[in-house]
């Protein structure tokens, strides 16, 4: 369904009477459409100074990492966020901050390099998609811990710094969720930049 903005104008004749009209008009579809992506683009630029600033003004990791997540959340619509650290001298991701869980099993999140989507996305530098995590072939190991959650789909995004993986960026939502590639390119710049 298209909008559009019509223009009209009348001819008149000596005495003020409309004797024709002529009218214009242009489909705004597309403007809106472009507008919308601009104020999408916007709110993307935005958080990525947001977390540029956490970044900036603590140093306090809980801080920034607080800030990433809340600014996921925001920016995606998804129902929780969390980040998963990487213990360089076990080799194991433990939880390190996370938003909009209803209990606290999350926070016991601890898994191997390679282990799980989250392990693999770290291991592998690559993000994971996993759209059914009530699927018991999905290799989602953590649904345990997540009991009463109702999460449905999960991304898994690695957190890189200068070529050495950190921890993995989470986010779940209790339904079905596909990121489009412009959404998904975003995720993966607000990981980079944490």
């Amino acid at each position: 369904v298209g909008g559009s903005a019509l223009g009209v104008t009348f001819t008149r004749d000596g005495e003020g009477r409309i004797v024709a009209t002529l009218s214009s008009g242009e489909d705004v579809t597309e403007r809106a459409r472009a507008e919308a992506q601009a104020r999408t683009r916007l709110g993307h630029l935005a958080a990525l100074h947001e977390i540029d600033l956490a970044i900036n003004s603590s140093l306090d990791l809980r801080v920034t990492l607080a800030r990433l997540v809340d600014q996921v959340r925001e920016q995606f619509g998804v129902d929780a966020a969390d980040v998963l650290l990487l213990d360089p001298h076990t080799q194991t991701l433990e939880y390190a901050a996370g938003r909009g869980f209803r209990g606290t099993g999350v926070e016991r999140s601890r898994l191997r390099l390679g282990e799980g989507i989250a392990g693999v996305a770290a291991l592998e530098r690559r993000s994971l998609h996993l759209p059914d995590l009530l699927d018991p072939a999905s290799g989602f190991v953590r649904g345990p811990l997540l009991e009463g959650e109702g999460f449905v789909s999960l991304y898994d995004v690695p957190l890189v710094a200068k070529g050495n993986v950190q921890g993995v960026l989470e986010t779940l939502h209790r339904t079905p969720l596909l990121l489009d590639e412009e959404q998904l390119g975003f995720l993966e710049a607000l990981a980079s930049q944490a």
